[in-house]
């Protein structure tokens, strides 16, 4: 449900970016408006989830998540060691992922989904931008 819900939510911005211009600026926008519009979106959506985040990292999570990250680190560490990182490197790597506080997972998380909103909102602004439609005067003699 949550790769469903992350793949919607530029289509869900440009519905309602669509529905902000066409209700409140007559059908009208610039790029530079929806471009603001969907940078605001993205910023409040990231900064509530992020508390979300840190609630569900400080009170329920119990170092679950640490403890994936670790696993996740110990099947690509051959990988790594492949490539010409150290043992310490990669140990290293770990020790600092373990000992990251909850405000650190969600502030890491909140940064992450700014940026991919700083890149989304660049064609959700484009595809939902209008014009004044100009009207070609014609001179009749």
């Amino acid at each position: 449900i949550g790769n469903l819900l992350a793949f919607a939510t530029p289509f869900f911005v440009g519905w309602r970016l669509c529905k902000f211009r066409d209700d409140a600026l007559d059908g009208i926008i610039s790029f530079r408006r929806g471009y603001a519009y969907t940078f605001y979106t993205f910023f409040y959506s990231a900064l509530i989830f992020a508390v979300a985040q840190y609630l569900y990292f400080r009170f329920l999570d119990n170092g679950r998540f640490s403890a994936m990250m670790a696993d996740a680190m110990k099947i690509v560490t051959p990988i790594y060691e492949q490539n010409g990182m150290s043992k310490q490197e990669i140990d290293e790597g770990m020790s600092i992922l373990t000992t990251l506080q909850p405000i650190h997972w969600a502030f890491v998380f909140m940064t992450q989904n700014i940026i991919i909103g700083i890149i989304a909102g660049l064609p959700i602004s484009a595809a939902c931008m209008r014009r004044i439609k100009t009207q070609k005067i014609s001179k009749r003699q």
